[in-house]
């Protein structure tokens, strides 16, 4: 029923240290002092046919987010694996909207995007390691 999303779009944004309006005490990312924080905006256009019934558009936009949160799971594997250290999602949200018909040569399409914050944290040395010393 959905199709192949047509555009996907990801930007990370790496904020690293204290920020000046945040208390001393309190890190800028995570739960230590030494966290990365990450921000990615996704998004997917789908485009759909134009004589779906309601019931339809609303298991097609379950569909669309459903791929946007198999994309959030696969950016922390992709951040583990580059910035080599664990990653948690910290915040995530997630919406979608129809855009109808506006002439005959345009599909109705679904338009979704999710904003997902990840905290990033260095591996101690044996995790590095792989365990071994």
């Amino acid at each position: 029923m959905v199709a192949t999303c047509v555009a996907l779009a990801a930007v990370a944004q790496i904020a690293i240290g204290h920020s000046p309006m945040m208390p001393a005490w309190r890190p800028a990312c995570g739960d230590s002092s030494d966290a990365t924080c990450v921000s990615v905006n996704l998004s997917l256009s789908v485009p759909e046919p134009a004589n779906l019934a309601p019931a339809d558009w609303t298991k097609a936009v379950a569909k669309a987010n459903e791929s946007l949160y198999d994309l959030v799971n696969h950016e922390c594997d992709v951040l583990r694996t580059t910035l080599k250290g664990e990653c948690r999602l910290s915040q995530l949200n997630v919406s979608a909207n129809m855009r109808s018909q506006q002439e005959a040569s345009q599909p109705q399409t679904i338009n979704a995007s999710a904003n997902a914050s990840y905290v990033i944290t260095p591996k101690t040395p044996a995790e590095g390691a792989g365990g071994q010393h």
